[in-house]
């Protein structure tokens, strides 16, 4: 499964990211930026957003992410319009706490916008994207390991491994063949 949805991840182009990104933004649907686990939405509450902090506890393990200035903006904006006070901040129209099903139907629906295939988007994908984009930017395995709750370096190694495709496109830029 995981190797699945790495090629899957590793099949979208940048440009189709970056309309997707473009188009979550636009829907004000800030559970995008946070990036990790759908079922982790429920410790992001109000409360969180105002200390900066959201203390998770999932599988025995506990851990701190924590919410950056610019996220907690863009939350007490849609927390604001929302009339969000107080508990969890991602709700469905009835109240209770978005679930994986929600984000699911919302995240496709935003596929023909973004003009990405249906079949290569799942909240979980957000989470490698998460992973690839933190990667890229600190190269830090066993930092990444702890933000994202693994106990083990080779399970996330698995999330920053490049797709075959982008395999291919070095090695035809390193021009190792005269």
């Amino acid at each position: 499964m995981e190797t699945k949805i790495r090629m899957e991840v590793a099949e979208i182009t940048d440009s189709s990211l970056e309309r997707f990104r473009d188009s979550l933004y636009e829907k004000e649907k800030a559970y995008a930026t946070v990036k990790k686990y759908v079922r982790e939405l429920k410790f992001i509450t109000a409360e969180a957003v105002l200390s900066g902090r959201a203390e998770i506890s999932m599988k025995g393990k506990n851990r701190i992410v924590i919410l950056t200035e610019a996220l907690r903006k863009k939350l007490k904006s849609y927390m604001k319009e929302a009339g969000i006070r107080t508990g969890v901040v991602f709700r469905t129209r009835s109240g209770r706490p978005m679930d994986r099903s929600n984000i699911w139907s919302d995240m496709k629906k935003l596929c023909k916008t973004a003009e990405v295939d249906r079949r290569k988007v799942f909240p979980h994908s957000l989470r490698h994207l998460f992973a690839r984009s933190y990667y890229s930017m600190d190269k830090d395995l066993a930092r990444l390991a702890d933000i994202l709750g693994h106990s083990s370096i080779e399970t996330t190694r698995i999330y920053v491994t490049a797709g075959v495709s982008l395999y291919e496109k070095t090695m035809r830029r390193m021009r190792l063949v005269l």
